[in-house]
């Protein structure tokens, strides 16, 4: 159904009509009584179209309702749910529970350019749908019917995939929608997007990735070695490694891949004038326990006289400095007392002030910087953390020995792809298979590294969980449950490892995540496969005279902020006047007024102080004509 004029859209972004405006300001000369002539587009783009019938292409079964499913338009909503969030109301982390198609879809307004990082691990084992009939053409319903929102009619949501005699099909139908939306969330400049993948569909990813993409656009696959043992369950090799599949959204915007120092990072100099940055010695984070590495844990002395550093006590007048956590207990150097003897020049000691106000000696290492100085990413990662064995034991840790989730990925091979890309410090990184929620764990963990204000948007289904799992028997029904409580209990263990004292003092680490989960819109959608009696008839017409009256105020505020184009992190300001309730969302560079009230008086809104540039959503239902054409002297007006 059409909206009038003045109404708030009920459907997302329409990117079909995007991409055609889009053309015809390029070519203009190409349309022709509103309808695209090819031999005009043909003729302005001159030499590059190649009409040779005999071309390479990658087809599939389903590729056609792929390419169509770019462009559906999404009726749904996101709905926010506090309590099971972790400080909701200061956060800029988001958690959402729902089909990654249509949350995709949800998230185009709002996060279009915005994203700088994706990470994915999709479905790509034996059997890895076997929970969820993707139905593409309506994945709201399939999920409201999957979830028991509404009933199912008895139609079986399961299907075994991998015995359906078309599994590359199916799997590329499947995520050639969702890559392209991903796509355009990521920025134009520097946006990097890495996917897990093994070689069963290496082939295909590669394909459909250099048509959404580009080829020109791909950077390199990464090999990881994450099963030293080797795969003994293949017949003929025992595989060790799987691959992550890196693509820019443009090759030419972006820095190389790796450790990257920038010289305005440098504020000291030593005695020669080098420049340098001051890292901890003290081991932080995982693994920073004296029981860790007993040898790494012994005692540092200074002469706050001299300034001498030696790991001999020379007498009173030298200070005994030992790793310690933030808690009291030991902890461990990062380096052995042979490394630190032999390089004593670089090393500083100075005093740090606790939380708790006393003074302490802490040792340092000086960083110097080399000018254009990057040690660009290798492409084999082979280091023991990216073993995935270490992964479900790192995981089994937070949850007291428990394997809550088969074949999580290791924090550390997230954690050392974010850091290879050097344009965001603040950007997002988004992963929409969130799966046992590592994504947020390593960006939680490189920030407390890095001191960067990275946040991140995780995606997960609601997959019910094993009947005879560890995870069902602690109580978790879902996956995104489990996901959701792995943050949180990752939050809580960081934060309590973590020294404040050794970061600036406007450094802030955001532990929280705001949690939305996929729902209809809060406003009336006509859906005209719905109406089939006079009895449905009759409510269609009900729920349309009431609208978003009787609906939730903060889903349909949140609903408002992606219809208008905000993230879901913007703010929410309340505020009474004359006895109506006023709502102001805004972020750094917009803002809107919204009243949802049932009724309207235009003394209360004039108390405003809103000008012709600003914008006042209100119900329909609370303005007469009158009211309506007055407000919009005055300011603009929008109705849901």
């Amino acid at each position: 159904m059409k909206e009038k004029e003045g109404e708030i859209p009920k459907e997302t972004t329409d990117l079909e009509k995007e991409r055609i405006n889009s053309l015809r300001k390029l070519f203009p000369e190409s349309f022709v009584e509103n309808k695209l002539i090819l031999s005009n587009l043909k003729e302005a783009l001159g030499d590059i179209v190649d009409s040779n019938s005999e071309r390479y292409s990658f087809e599939w079964a389903g590729k056609t309702t792929a390419l169509k499913l770019r462009y559906k338009k999404s009726k749904a909503t996101l709905k926010p749910y506090r309590s099971e969030s972790l400080n909701f109301e200061n956060t800029n982390n988001i958690f959402i529970e729902g089909d990654s198609l249509e949350v995709l879809r949800i998230l185009q307004k709002s996060y279009n350019n915005q994203v700088g990082i994706i990470y994915i691990d999709p479905p790509y084992n034996i059997n890895a749908d076997v929970d969820y009939d993707d139905d593409l053409r309506d994945p709201l319903k399939t999920y409201l019917k999957y979830t028991g929102q509404i009933s199912d009619d008895g139609k079986k949501l399961t299907t075994d995939i991998e015995k359906s005699g078309r599994y590359h099909s199916r799997w590329l139908t499947k995520m050639y929608p969702r890559l392209y939306l991903a796509r355009n969330l990521l920025c134009d400049e520097g946006g990097i997007i890495f996917i897990s993948i093994d070689d069963f569909e290496l082939a295909n990813l590669r394909n459909i990735m250099n048509e959404i993409f580009g080829e020109e656009n791909f950077i390199d696959t990464f090999i990881v070695r994450s099963n030293p043992r080797g795969n003994q369950a293949k017949k003929n090799t025992a595989s060790e490694h799987e691959y992550v599949l890196c693509y820019a959204k443009d090759k030419s915007l972006i820095q190389p891949l790796g450790f990257y120092k920038q010289k305005t990072q440098y504020k000291k100099a030593d005695k020669y004038g080098r420049l340098y940055n001051e890292i901890g010695l003290r081991k932080r984070g995982a693994d920073a326990r004296r029981e860790d590495a007993v040898n790494e844990y012994y005692p540092i002395y200074f002469n706050p006289s001299t300034e001498e550093i030696t790991t001999t006590n020379k007498g009173e007048e030298f200070e005994t400095i030992i790793p310690k956590l933030s808690n009291g207990d030991d902890g461990r150097w990062r380096w052995s007392r042979e490394t630190v003897e032999k390089n004593l020049d670089k090393l500083v000691v100075r005093q740090v002030r606790r939380r708790n106000g006393s003074l302490e000696y802490e040792v340092f290492e000086k960083d110097y910087y080399e000018e254009d100085k990057i040690s660009k990413v290798k492409s084999i990662f082979y280091e023991k953390e990216v073993n995935y064995e270490n992964a479900t034991e790192e995981l089994k840790k937070l949850f007291e020995g428990k394997k809550v989730f088969g074949y999580p990925k290791p924090v550390y091979l997230i954690q050392k792809l974010i850091e290879t890309v050097n344009e965001f410090d603040n950007g997002i990184v988004l992963d929409f298979f969130a799966g046992s929620g590592t994504t947020a764990h390593a960006v939680f963990q490189q920030n407390t590294l890095d001191g960067m204000k990275r946040s991140f948007i995780l995606v997960q289904l609601p997959a019910p969980i094993d009947e005879d799992s560890d995870a069902k028997m602690l109580g978790y029904k879902t996956i995104s449950e489990v996901s959701m409580e792995r943050i949180r209990r990752a939050a809580k263990r960081i934060e309590k490892d973590i020294d404040l004292e050794d970061t600036d003092e406007d450094y802030n680490p955001d532990f929280g995540f705001k949690v939305f989960k996929l729902a209809p819109s809060n406003m009336f959608v006509w859906d005209p496969d719905e109406v089939t009696d006079s009895e449905t008839l009759d409510k269609y017409i009900e729920q349309g005279m009431t609208g978003a009256s009787n609906s939730d105020k903060e889903s349909i505020l949140y609903e408002l902020m992606l219809r208008e184009g905000f993230k879901l992190s913007s703010k929410i300001d309340k505020l009474e006047e004359s006895g109506q309730v006023f709502y102001k969302l805004y972020d750094e560079k917009q803002s809107v007024w919204v009243c949802l009230d049932n009724s309207l008086d235009i003394e209360a809104v004039k108390k405003l102080g809103l000008s012709i540039d600003d914008k006042l959503i209100l119900l329909d239902a609370s303005l007469t004509d009158t009211l309506k054409v007055n407000l919009e002297r005055m300011m603009m007006v929008e109705t849901i």
